[in-house]
C-alpha cells in the first residue's frame, strides 16, 4: 500500500480537524502519528498526489 504523509505543519493548525478534512476530501482512511523528530505527521492511506 502506498502512503502519503503530511508534516511539518505549523502548531497553531488543528491537526485533528485537518485529517478530518483530509479524510473527506480524499475518501480515504487516515491517522495522525508521532515522530520523534518530526512531530505530529498525518499519514493518509494511498496516493494523493494527483487529487
Amino acid at each position: 500500500k502506498t502512503l502519503t504523509t503530511v508534516q511539518g505543519l505549523p502548531v497553531e493548525y488543528d491537526q485533528k480537524k485537518l485529517l478530518k478534512a483530509f479524510k473527506k476530501e480524499f475518501a480515504c482512511n487516515g491517522t495522525l502519528v508521532q515522530d520523534e523528530e518530526l512531530g505530529q505527521v498525518i499519514q493518509l492511506q494511498g496516493d494523493q498526489q494527483t487529487k
